[in-house]
């Protein structure tokens, strides 16, 4: 299942790549607490499509009367709008995605609404902080928040 899901991330970072204004990746590390990687494609000067993979870990499974920490790994993509502003050094955003999420409580679908910033560093390195709102698909009662701080490149 691993190989197959980093194998599905290599070939959309190869085919971004080819085609597209911009590509880059992003590393950033989340209030569940989970660490996230993705692959960022510029498909116009305000659009982007990212591909992400993640790994959030001490999520609890219940069994009887106890709880056992558990890891789950995510895949998602989502659509990123930038708010340009001329000669701005900080580039708001706000995206909407779809994951899926699988551990040992099984798959399920998860849509995401994201609110986040980019301050840029150097010319290509910035980082950045964004607030997700996630909603699984079928259980929407049970909606939750994540933040996630991290680091990102441009080619």
């Amino acid at each position: 299942m691993r190989t197959k899901i980093l194998v599905m991330t290599a070939v959309l970072v190869l085919a971004s790549a080819a085609t597209g204004l911009a590509v880059g990746g992003e590393i950033g590390a989340g209030t569940e607490p989970s660490v996230s990687f993705a692959a960022t494609w510029d498909v116009s000067p305000s659009f982007a499509v990212v591909t992400s993979f993640g790994a959030v870990f001490w999520r609890g499974v219940q069994t009887g009367s106890s709880t056992l920490p558990s890891t789950s790994y995510t895949v998602g993509v989502e659509a990123r709008y930038e708010i340009r502003f001329l000669a701005s050094a900080v580039r708001p955003y706000l995206g909407l995605g779809a994951l899926a999420q699988t551990g040992s409580e099984g798959m399920s679908a998860v849509l995401s609404s994201t609110v986040g910033a980019q301050v840029r560093m150097l010319r290509n390195i910035y980082l950045f902080g964004e607030g997700s709102a996630l909603l699984p698909v079928l259980d929407a009662s049970s909606w939750y928040w994540r933040f996630k701080l991290g680091i990102g490149f441009r080619f």
